[in-house]
């Protein structure tokens, strides 16, 4: 791996964190089965630990999902620095377009302002997947309350605040923020957002980028909108982006660590003071002024409703309550440990058997298939020496899934109708993939598929072979606007 030249590396002895802390969180997620993809903590200005879980490395590019939000309000920032905008100004008065007779109320009394501490006067997003105008149904959809009152957590009024971006910038809003800003931090030159159908910026949930450009917005928002001693976004916009400027605790016991702390603009306030960018299937930026210290992952957990207060809570358990004010002393065993652990990461495997002593027995036999929801009219495996091959014939062609034996192997998940850079559009190629099969029984086939592409999913495909010549399937899939089947 090689290192960021934007950003600083420092031992986590240095900043006083103690190697084996780190050790144990990563245990401890590994433990509870956290797909994590990558993470980088980030202390005093420095990087002190940066992990890959294999086939992820430092290029790979992430969907970063609802984090793409946080984006959108540093955008606005950078805006109303330039003088081009006033978050206080009324949203329908920057989209005549949209306008038709008389305009609702509460939509006329909408602020920026309001969209981005999630109170808009709408209670939802008010656009499924088929729409072909995103931000025409945010306008077009009767609003259910004044603006400005409650907080109801609605992705398309952050598509239409970075609508709002793409249109006074005159540019896409990501690329406006290269030129303003994340060009001179070093983000990826290729970085780029997913377009809404009607061809702007997906401000809700379309960043793609790598785990390092998060840590440098992290960091940058940790100097108070400096990057290298330069006041890149005004200190003020920070402030007020980063605190809590809207009551969004339903539950009053608090339950969850990443939430119901406030929020502020696309923003979450979180655990014990800090603040978070939080994206569907974990994926976090979270600043921990109090330590300063910034933590950044990306993940796939999008299977599980608890693992973000997981994650955050073996955060500060191992790490973050037990920093030092200083550095700490060297353990050259424990350091070597960490460094051994950092080495040989991957994204976790089920539990199963690598093979079964009967797989042979199935091996080529073609299975006729009911009707099903998946579209499949036959399948077969070959079981092979180092891996197996599961081919399907669907209604939409002939397809096969290269598998590991109790390993992630990389591989083409051939499905090119599915969602790519634009939302209502198709990919019109394969997706990368990564498969891995156990066998739970000896009869039972369980494997694994993680989509590792510009999109994240997951499916689990449970395969249970009778004596009689049958064959059971159970599938089950976690993945925004794909793997529908």
């Amino acid at each position: 791996m090689t290192r960021d030249p934007f950003l600083t590396y420092k031992t986590p002895e240095e900043t006083g964190v103690a190697s084996a802390n780190i050790t144990d969180f990563i245990l401890d997620l590994g433990e509870h089965d956290m797909n994590i993809h990558s993470f980088m903590l980030l202390k005093d200005g420095a990087v002190i630990t940066e992990a890959y879980y294999k086939p992820f490395d430092e290029t790979s590019k992430h969907r970063m999902y609802s984090m793409t939000k946080s984006f959108t309000a540093l955008a606005i920032g950078l805006l109303q620095d330039e003088g081009k905008l006033n978050i206080n100004d009324k949203v329908i008065s920057y989209f005549p377009e949209y306008v038709s007779g008389d305009v609702d109320p509460y939509m006329a009394d909408a602020t920026i302002r309001d969209l981005l501490m999630m109170s808009s006067p709408q209670s939802y997003t008010t656009y499924g997947k088929d729409d072909p105008d995103f931000i025409g149904t945010f306008f077009a959809t009767r609003p259910s309350h004044e603006p400005g009152t409650i907080f109801s957590y609605d992705t398309s009024a952050s598509d239409v605040a970075a609508a709002l971006v793409d249109k006074l910038a005159g540019k896409p809003m990501l690329e406006y923020m290269k030129d303003r800003m994340l060009r001179e931090m070093g983000f990826s030159e290729d970085a780029f957002t997913i377009k809404t159908p009607e061809g702007g910026s997906s401000g809700g949930s379309g960043l793609i980028c790598t785990v390092r450009d998060l840590a440098k917005v992290g960091q940058m928002l940790l100097d108070g909108g400096k990057w290298n001693g330069k006041q890149v976004l005004s200190e003020a916009y920070v402030k007020e982006a980063t605190a809590k400027q809207e009551d969004n605790n339903f539950t009053w016991q608090v339950a969850d660590v990443t939430a119901s702390r406030g929020y502020g603009y696309f923003i979450w306030r979180t655990y014990k003071n800090s603040y978070s960018f939080l994206g569907m299937g974990e994926q976090f930026v979270t600043v921990i002024p109090d330590k300063n210290m910034v933590f950044v992952a990306v993940s796939d957990n999008q299977y599980s409703s608890s693992s973000s207060s997981m994650i955050m809570q073996m955060l500060y358990r191992h790490i973050v309550d037990k920093v030092e004010d200083g550095p700490v002393p060297v353990d050259t065993i424990e350091r070597d440990t960490l460094d051994t652990i950092l080495a040989d990461l991957s994204i976790p495997v089920p539990n199963g058997e690598d093979t079964s002593p009967r797989m042979h027995e199935w091996s080529g036999v073609t299975y006729k298939m009911n009707d099903n929801t998946m579209g499949i009219t036959s399948m077969r495996f070959t079981f092979g020496e180092k891996e197996g091959l599961w081919e399907y014939d669907t209604v939409r062609g002939k397809r096969s899934i290269r598998f590991g034996y109790g390993e992630f192997i990389v591989g083409e998940l051939n499905e090119p109708h599915y969602i790519g850079r634009q939302f209502g559009g198709q990919v019109g190629k394969p997706y990368k993939e990564t498969s891995a099969g156990v066998w739970v029984r000896d009869n039972h086939l369980m494997i694994r598929l993680e989509v590792i592409d510009i999109h994240t999913g997951n499916s689990t495909l449970q395969f249970v072979f009778s004596d009689d010549g049958r064959i059971s399937v159970y599938g089950v899939a976690q993945a925004e606007y794909f793997l529908r089947e």
